[in-house]
């Protein structure tokens, strides 16, 4: 039940994403994606420094036995979390400033001439948006000790196949994040 609560939930978030990029329109989604982008780029570049500090900060909540975490084994749990928590902090504080930088730009969206294709094309984008934000908080959430989180995962076919089936995108960032 709780995996089919996770599917409908992802549905939903992927449809608001389209309408949501398909009211702002390409342009302003493009700007959107590009800050993705750049947001993933430096919390690259910076989570490991991060994560060495959070050790000292935060605790590691021990995972039970009969815990599943279907993303990895239990030997790269800690690293793993760790790393994760740092990208994730890097990642959002990077796009919340580059998101209000952005959102300056919203002039260019009211221009007419750009019209339907503008519309659906940002539909696109902002569904493809949704998308990248969702794996990374359900890879996140695939590696929390917690297991109520892991249960509702591992029922849930859609979360599964995003985190284990994006294209170049799972395998990069279990590369990043697992070594």
């Amino acid at each position: 039940m709780k995996g089919n609560m996770i599917n409908i939930i992802i549905i939903i978030l992927l449809l608001l994403g389209f309408f949501n990029g398909k009211r702002h329109g390409f342009i302003l989604q493009a700007i959107k994606i590009v800050s993705f982008a750049v947001a993933a780029g430096v919390a690259y570049l910076f989570y490991t420094d991060l994560a060495a500090q959070l050790t000292k900060l935060i605790p590691y909540p021990s995972m039970h036995d009969n815990t599943y975490a279907f993303i990895m084994d239990n030997n790269n749990m800690e690293t793993a979390f760790y790393r994760i928590i740092a990208f994730a902090i890097i990642f959002f504080i990077v796009r919340l400033v580059l998101r209000v930088i952005g959102s300056t730009l919203s002039i260019i969206n009211h221009i007419p001439i750009l019209g339907l294709i503008n519309r659906w094309a940002g539909g696109i984008l902002g569904f493809v948006e949704v998308y990248l934000i969702l794996f990374i908080l359900l890879f996140i959430g695939s590696i929390l000790p917690v297991d109520s989180v892991q249960t509702a995962l591992n029922h849930s076919m859609i979360a599964k196949g995003m985190i284990n089936n994006t294209p170049y995108i799972s395998q990069q960032v279990q590369q990043w994040w697992m070594k």
